[in-house]
């Protein structure tokens, strides 16, 4: 197998459902400042950053996804609508996350569903997804 293929067969630590019955250790998690990529409706999305917020390191900065990226120095980087990025804004990120003074950054990125059919149609960067999916969270809302 191929190194992408390597890498799109890795699994993250992924946990699924609402996230009120998600298992404690995923707060430890976002103390340790690892990536985290977060998918699921508006909603759940919402309902994790409700949860999570006492555990983000300050200053937290968020941004949108978009075509364009305006990023600044940040403890906890936000990034909504992930799976929104051109592919130039893709690169902008990846390239702010290698800069020596935001390596320290923990990135929490948000997106409607999940990034790995983007990779495998080209549309998402394969680099990118590898760094910003080290824990996945699958939100979910409470039925």
């Amino acid at each position: 197998m191929d190194l992408r293929g390597d890498l799109l067969a890795s699994s993250p630590q992924r946990y699924r459902g609402p996230c009120s019955s998600w298992p404690d250790d995923w707060r430890a998690f976002l103390q340790t400042r690892v990536n985290i990529l977060v998918t699921g409706p508006d909603a759940a999305l919402e309902a994790y950053l409700r949860a999570a917020q006492p555990v983000f390191r300050s200053p937290i900065r968020s941004v949108a996804g978009s075509r364009t990226l305006a990023l600044r120095a940040a403890k906890t980087l936000i990034v909504r609508d992930v799976d929104k990025l051109s592919r130039a804004a893709q690169r902008i990120l990846f390239a702010w996350m290698d800069m020596p003074e935001h390596r320290d950054t923990q990135i929490v990125s948000m997106a409607s569903g999940p990034l790995l059919p983007l990779v495998q149609a080209n549309l998402f960067d394969l680099d990118l997804y590898y760094r910003l999916n080290t824990i996945w969270l699958e939100a979910e809302t409470l039925n």
